[in-house]
């Protein structure tokens, strides 16, 4: 199973990084691809001329623990 790792630095945010999640759920993918192509949308969604912060999106791989479902 795969997630999407983001990592924020820069401007007032200070450096954090966390995996991706919907509310309380971390967003879980059969496959690097999907993983890859949710990392890419993220990208764009926060590119800006005007951002302070620098954001980066990566497909991670990770065990299956009980109870997760893949969204993908």
């Amino acid at each position: 199973m795969w997630a999407v790792r983001c990592e924020v630095w820069g401007g007032v945010t200070g450096h954090r990084q966390s995996l991706l999640r919907q509310g309380d759920q971390v967003l879980v993918f059969r496959t690097e691809k999907a993983a890859q192509a949710q990392a890419d949308k993220c990208k764009q969604a926060v590119r800006s001329a005007y951002a302070t912060a620098q954001f980066w999106y990566e497909p991670v791989q990770l065990p299956l623990t009980q109870g997760e479902q893949p969204c993908k």
